[in-house]
């Protein structure tokens, strides 16, 4: 799952390295290494919807970031940050 979001990442342009930092009002130091952790740390079942998602999205040319986005708020929101 790792190597799959960091291909997506630097493949849609999202960013050139998963260690940099996201920019993320309020927040610093907050790296897209980090959110592929918290993903990567969840059950299979949820990592797969997550993939099947990203899959869907971009096949169907949408915009992968704006899920991306989505998922850090979700992230934020269950670390209490």
């Amino acid at each position: 799952m790792k190597t799959y979001l960091t291909n997506l990442l630097t493949e849609k342009g999202i960013t050139s390295s998963i260690y940099n930092d996201m920019p993320i009002d309020g927040h610093f130091e907050l790296t897209y290494e980090m959110q592929i952790d918290f993903i990567c740390s969840m059950p299979q079942p949820i990592q797969q919807q997550i993939r099947k998602t990203f899959v869907k999205i971009d096949f169907a040319n949408g915009d992968v970031k704006h899920f991306w986005d989505h998922m850090t708020t979700g992230m934020l929101e269950s670390c209490v940050y």
